[in-house]
């Protein structure tokens, strides 16, 4: 299975590369980029603000407090979500230097069509991969002139994804099964081969919804009675209302992972540490999750992600201010 995906993605380079170059081929110094999706502008964010043209959305509150310096950009929209495009006489009135676009799925043909119409130099970076941020990090770097920020970045990054892959590898053989719950009832879900929810395998853990992915979006919906065979270990939470009542939710309430308190919401301060978007922060994501998965390990997940914080975002965060972003190991609430 894994080896048909790897070649569903290459395919889909090929098709990039006949549509638009890859950034790291381009000659070229941008001092003002506009990321075509959220995805590559928090990466133009992490790299420096100061090169992004505009945002694709407004900033939520959450977001806005952490990245003070980009509020008063101008909202550009982008190619994202379901059936999303820019603005384009906003995208052409601040004149970018460049466009950079992820070349994720079928939605990237659309992408560069619609690209055509600005007539300003455009690129693409694969991001679809935990393994792909190194290069499009280098990428970034080189037609912005940051080479040397950017290897910074990719360093750190590496250095983590080696060490944690390391701790993953040691609990493969008795996979945890995990259930990624998203929506107001939390039955929509994604497939195991799905970027959405990539971490969960990289954990080392069992992703229990073995599907291929039905579309660019995802969010899979499932039924009670799929659930209840799924049984899952572990629940992982993307919205903060679901979490807030899933020990109360009759579905959900004979689980295992219900049972032994095993549910956890996703970080999302400033960006989603997991997904919706998928961005650089999945490996702190990556992180906070083999925490969960495995505490014998005893990972220094505040020590990590303050570091984290201070290279991506330049933000000094205390012990207690992450502590409340990650949560604590288990939710408090009383088994029903």
């Amino acid at each position: 299975m894994r080896g048909l995906v790897l070649i569903l993605l290459a395919s889909l380079v090929l098709k990039a590369e006949a549509l638009l170059p890859a950034c790291q081929d381009l000659s070229i110094r941008a001092e003002k980029i506009y990321g075509a999706s959220p995805p590559v502008n928090y990466m133009l964010y992490s790299v420096d603000p100061k090169l992004m043209a505009g945002l694709n959305f407004e900033l939520r509150s959450h977001e806005a407090a952490f990245m003070q310096e980009i509020n008063e950009l101008p909202v550009l929209g982008g190619w994202f979500g379901q059936g999303r495009t820019p603005n384009m006489e906003m995208v052409a009135a601040v004149k970018p230097d460049l466009v950079v676009v992820w070349n994720y799925r079928a939605a990237y043909e659309r992408v560069a069509a619609g690209l055509k119409q600005l007539y300003i130099p455009s690129c693409y970076v694969p991001l679809n991969t935990l393994d792909d941020y190194p290069k499009a990090y280098r990428a970034i770097g080189k037609v912005s002139g940051h080479e040397a920020r950017a290897e910074v970045l990719v360093q750190d990054y590496e250095a983590r994804l080696k060490r944690l892959r390391a701790i993953a590898k040691k609990h493969t053989q008795k996979p945890l099964r995990v259930y990624y719950a998203q929506g107001p009832d939390g039955l929509r879900t994604e497939c195991h081969t799905s970027v959405h929810a990539e971490v969960i395998e990289e954990s080392g853990a069992y992703n229990v919804h073995r599907c291929q992915q039905r579309s660019t979006y995802g969010m899979e919906q499932i039924t009670p009675e799929m659930l209840i065979n799924y049984d899952p270990e572990v629940i992982l939470v993307h919205q903060s209302a679901f979490f807030a009542q899933v020990y109360d939710d009759p579905k959900f309430r004979s689980l295992t992972a219900v049972r032994n308190k095993q549910v956890y919401l996703i970080p999302h301060v400033p960006i989603n540490w997991f997904d919706r978007p998928p961005s650089f922060m999945r490996v702190l994501g990556l992180e906070w999750l083999l925490d969960r998965l495995y505490p014998e390990e005893k990972l220094d997940v505040i020590g990590s992600a303050k570091a984290f914080y201070k290279l991506h975002f330049n933000r000094e965060m205390s012990d207690d201010a992450i502590r409340a972003i990650v949560g604590t190991p288990t939710t408090t609430k009383e088994k029903p």
